[in-house]
């Protein structure tokens, strides 16, 4: 299924609206409950959840990325197929500042909690 994503044999609706929107929205919950159930949360185990995330959500969005060119390259060009590419270019540029955004933040409240 992965190898099918990477390599743009999905069809653009589901490897957009399932993969890069529906995949988000997954992880955005994940998130929303990990942060909202934990009453006294450990600085390193919370550093470390926040990394796994941040590393699913930078390959999700890579390999959305690249299944949408292939796609792109491999059939027809479509007004949509373009629209959800710079999308998808969108959403993967910001994985990568936002990840290295939470990296430095990580690291900086780790110093704090030596």
């Amino acid at each position: 299924m992965l190898k099918k994503l990477v390599t743009g044999e999905l069809s653009l609706v589901i490897t957009f609206w399932g993969w890069l929107v529906l995949g988000n929205i997954i992880l955005a919950i994940i998130v929303n409950v990990l942060f909202s159930t934990i009453t006294q949360p450990n600085p390193k185990v919370m550093a470390v959840v926040i990394i796994v995330i941040l590393l699913i959500k930078f390959i999700i969005a890579g390999m959305v990325t690249s299944g949408i060119f292939f796609i792109l390259r491999n059939k027809k060009i479509t007004v949509w197929g373009v629209i959800a590419f710079i999308l998808a270019l969108i959403n993967f540029i910001y994985a990568i500042i936002y990840a290295a955004a939470c990296i430095y933040a990580i690291c900086f409240v780790a110093n704090i909690y030596k």
